[in-house]
C-alpha cells in the first residue's frame, strides 16, 4: 500500500502549482524533443546506423519517462492518490 503522512503540508497551495507547472513545462519539452529524435531516425534513412539506433532507442525510453510528468499524484491539499503515485513510480522505474 501507499505510505501516508498526517504531517503538516511543506508547501503553500501556490507553491505546489508551481512545482507542476515547472515539472509539466520540463516533460513536455522532453516529449517533444524525443520526439522529434525519433521521428527523424524514422523519415531519414541515412540515419539508421548503430550509433544513432542507440540514441533512438534512449529516446524512446526518454519520451516514455517524460509521460510520468504528466501525473500529479498529489493535488493542492496534498492528498496523494496512491494509484497515481504507484503509476508514475512504475514508469519512472522501468523507463528512467
Amino acid at each position: 500500500g501507499c505510505a501516508t503522512s498526517q504531517e503538516e503540508n511543506v508547501f503553500s497551495e501556490q507553491e505546489y502549482d508551481q512545482i507542476k507547472a515547472a515539472d509539466t513545462v520540463a516533460s513536455v519539452l522532453s516529449f517533444m524533443g524525443s520526439g522529434m529524435i525519433i521521428l527523424c531516425y524514422i523519415c531519414f534513412s541515412d540515419l539508421r546506423k548503430f550509433a544513432f539506433k542507440l540514441v533512438f532507442y534512449l529516446s524512446m525510453s526518454d519520451l516514455m519517462a517524460s509521460i510520468s510528468g504528466f501525473i500529479q499524484p498529489v493535488n493542492k491539499n496534498g492528498d496523494l492518490d496512491c494509484g497515481l503515485c504507484l503509476t508514475q513510480a512504475w514508469i519512472l522505474s522501468i523507463f528512467e
